[in-house]
């Protein structure tokens, strides 16, 4: 497990995440909180794809 910003020291964004993180080299976890499953994160720069769904996004914003 790493911190955000131990993994992108060149996005200051991700200094402010705290509740993501990255698992092993691959994986960017983001723990849900709410009853209804619903969650807001942010994505790096680079391509994400999806695990279950296999869905690609643009990450950077």
């Amino acid at each position: 497990m790493r911190s955000m910003i131990l993994e992108f020291p060149d996005d200051l964004t991700c200094s402010y995440l705290d509740r993501q993180y990255t698992l092993e080299e691959s994986f960017l976890v983001v723990p849900s909180f709410s009853e209804t499953g619903e969650v807001t994160y942010y994505l790096p720069e680079g391509v994400w794809t999806h695990l279950l769904t296999e869905e690609r996004v643009e990450g950077g914003r």
